[in-house]
């Protein structure tokens, strides 16, 4: 009965860090997807001649900055 119950336990406990794993990783992909467009438009306008600092606000939104 006991190893009954804390099995229940561990897998209860296992499931939520994989939900949790999920969902971070989702954000932390989302990140690394807006820094490469972000680096990608600063190499563009530096490229370009534009000014780096200033020449993303083309090719990003506002929004997604944020």
């Amino acid at each position: 009965m006991h190893d009954r119950i804390l099995g229940m336990l561990f897998n209860r406990a296992k499931r939520n860090h994989a939900d949790c794993f999920q969902q971070s990783g989702k954000a932390i992909n989302d990140k690394l997807r807006l820094y490469f467009r972000i680096g990608r438009a600063l190499l563009e306008a530096k490229q370009s001649g534009g000014d780096p600092v200033w020449g993303h606000r083309g090719s990003l939104k506002q929004k997604e900055v944020e």
